[in-house]
């Protein structure tokens, strides 16, 4: 929702204002959150920066993924403890260590180029 330009008087509700340089943001900030599919091994990133895994019914190891943004960071959430997915530190992710997205872990990768991921950060919990 856009509006005429607040003025210091104003009380009205904006979700977010830019105007030459400033912001001002009323309202709380909402992450868009995306889920991978049960068995997607090279899950579409484009719409979000977040996203849970699904419970798989078999072993998924995620080997890519599709339609990265360079320059962009992005983070994968566990969302079940059913046959997690994992993702190797190799070919296209240079990771610490492989990372397996069991409930509530999270990787949050840099996106270097088109197919090619670099850990920021992990936690597993």
């Amino acid at each position: 929702y856009i509006a005429a330009a607040p003025t210091e008087a104003d009380t009205g509700n904006y979700a977010l204002w830019v105007d030459a340089g400033t912001s001002r943001f009323d309202g709380p900030i909402v992450r868009t959150n995306a889920v991978i599919a049960d068995g997607d091994t090279t899950p579409d990133v484009s719409g979000s920066s977040w996203f849970t895994t699904s419970s798989n019914t078999g072993a998924t190891a995620i080997t890519d993924l599709d339609l990265p943004v360079v320059g962009s960071t992005l983070c994968i959430v566990g969302g079940s403890a059913t046959n997690s997915s994992t993702i190797a530190d190799s070919g296209n992710f240079n990771l610490t260590a492989a990372f397996t997205a069991g409930l509530d872990d999270v990787l949050c990768l840099y996106v270097q180029a088109d197919n090619d991921y670099i850990e920021v950060s992990r936690a597993d919990n």
